[in-house]
Order: structure tokens, then sequence, then C-alpha cells
């Protein structure tokens, strides 16, 4: 008998990659042939029903954080280097792809800065850091947009955050925002894709159109000129990122598919 095979579908894979026709079929082949299939939300379950005509039965299992690993400093050691005159601290973590919207983050913050001393962090790299970097100088706000690159131990930083911006085109789950929720920072992201299914809006962060400037900007105001309610809102984001999304919760929802299948059920 041929080993089990169990195909884990995560975003853009399905949602941007596989609908290319050059990948079109091999992605639906893959599919096809599992013995199970799981992805990491509801949204992409649906998303990959409905593109690819999959007529499988679908487990959903989110992404899992380590909250071990993610976890809120009350004394974090980069924060005065981020920040060296105590401003506040919007963080974005990506790939640096057009999907991540990044001209509307500096967009935010312009708005942002205009009314609070703020410090834009942003970590990762990609193919729209260049165009990122020019935008920030052209708008003037350069000497306060941090670059950090690619970084290993992105646990480190999130802490130093007070809000975290994910303002995605698509976001089929959402993982830098479940980190950042283990950390105790609250999330202004976009209502799109599984997001919603991460950040429980007016709870754990809150959600706009992804081309709504203006309702992040707004949104990230009331997190940073509202200390109280922002750490409140940071504690029930962790909260959530442990009791929905904690490593041993994910990992024994995965290890029911595999016994269902070995066992034939």
């Amino acid at each position: 008998e041929r080993p089990k095979l169990v195909t884990t579908l995560h975003g853009t894979d399905i949602t941007l990659v596989g609908m290319m026709p050059s990948f079109f079929e091999i992605t639906r082949f893959s599919i096809s042939v599992s013995d199970g299939i799981t992805a990491v939300s509801n949204f992409l379950r649906d998303a990959t029903v409905e593109q690819f005509k999959i007529d499988s039965p679908i487990d959903v299992i989110y992404n899992f954080v380590d909250s071990e690993e993610f976890k809120p400093m009350e004394d974090c050691r980069i924060r005065p280097r981020l920040a060296p005159h105590d401003e506040k601290i919007i963080i974005h973590v990506s790939n640096f792809r057009k999907v991540k919207n990044l001209p509307i983050i500096l967009d935010v913050f312009c708005e942002v800065r205009k009314e609070i001393p703020t410090r834009l962090v942003l970590v990762g790299d990609g193919p729209e850091r260049e165009a990122t970097e020019r935008r920030a100088a052209e708008l003037g706000v350069a000497e306060d947009v941090v670059f950090l690159g690619d970084q290993e131990y992105v646990a480190e930083i999130l802490p130093s955050a007070d809000v975290f911006l994910l303002p995605s085109e698509h976001e089929s789950f959402g993982l830098a925002a479940l980190e950042a929720m283990s950390c105790e920072v609250p999330v202004v992201g976009s209502r799109v894709g599984g997001l919603h299914e991460v950040v429980v809006e007016g709870e754990t962060g809150f959600l706009c159109d992804p081309q709504d400037a203006a309702c992040m900007a707004q949104l990230v105001l009331t997190l940073l000129t509202n200390d109280e309610r922002r750490r409140e809102m940071g504690v029930r984001a962790r909260q959530r990122a442990i009791s929905e999304f904690g490593r041993d919760r994910i990992v024994g929802q995965y290890l029911d598919v595999y016994n269902r299948l070995l066992s034939g059920a």
C-alpha cells in the first residue's frame, strides 16, 4: 500500500500562483490525488473548492504560533534603537510583494505622523522594497521609516511595536498578524481573505478595506492615543493566540487527520 498523501493549502500557492495557467493543472492534480487535504482558513478552503472544483472534503486547520517564542517583553531592548525619542512604533512584517500593499502602509503612516511622533518599522525584503524606499523619500518621511530587511529573530522585534499594520490586498490567513498578537500587539489590517478569522474586530484589532488608508490611520491613532485601550486589546490578542492558535492544539488537529487516514476512516 502506498504512503498516505496529505496536501496542506497555505495561501498564495492556491489563490494566486495556482490560478496561473501554467500551474493550474498541476496544482489541481496535486490536490485531487491527495488522501487528505487541509487548509489554513475557511476562506482558503472555500476559494479552493470554488476555483479548482474540488469535491473532496477539506479540513480547516489554522496556522499555529509558538507563544513561548512570540511573547511580550516588559523591557524590549531594541525599542530605544527603533524609537530613540520614545516615539510610538508601527511595525509591518512581510515579503514585500505587491499584494502586501506597501503604498497604503506609507499613506497610513504619513497621516498618523502628522498627529503624533511615530516611527514606521518595516521588517522583511522583496521586490517592492526599493520602490517603498523611494516613495518614503518622496513623501518626506524617510527619516522616520526604518528598513530592517530580513530578520531571523522577528520575535525579538515584534514586542517593541505599539501597533502591527497589515493592509494586504489578499491574505489567506495572516501568520504575521498572529505572531504580533501573541506578543500582545494589536493589529490594524484589511478585511480580506482569512484575516478576520485571526483578528477579532474591536477585540484584538481592527479591520478596514485594504485601500482605505484614512480608516486605518484613524484606527491606528485610536490605539496610539489611548494606551489603556491598546494594552487591553493586546492582552486579549495574546489570549486568543494561545487559546485558538496554540502549537499543541494545532499539532493535535493534524495528528487527528493522519490517524483518521491511517485507520481508513
